[in-house]
């Protein structure tokens, strides 16, 4: 069920919320209560209707195609630097 969180971010914007096709509770904002009920319904219609099966799940390629080369090696790297080196050492 898609909702609203009551009170605005620091920044003064709106915290939305729906629950994706995979069951997991994702977040975005926008300036208006308003707009971000819209657009969580929105959203969560769609993903809904991935999970009754009318559509189709998107493939790791589609969901990551619009991706830099930039944004995929700064989260490779913060991952490998994140788990640490061999024998326990940085």
């Amino acid at each position: 069920m898609a909702g609203v969180r009551k009170k605005p971010t620091k920044g003064g914007l709106y915290q939305a919320y729906y629950t994706d096709w995979t069951g997991k509770r994702r977040y975005l904002t926008a300036d208006t209560t308003k707009k971000a009920l819209q657009a969580a319904y929105a959203i969560e219609k769609e993903h809904d209707e991935i999970r009754k099966g009318y559509r189709q799940a998107p493939s790791a390629h589609e969901v990551n195609r619009m991706r830099t080369w930039d944004e995929a090696l700064d989260e490779y790297l913060s991952w490998g630097n994140s788990q640490g080196g061999r024998g326990g050492r940085p």
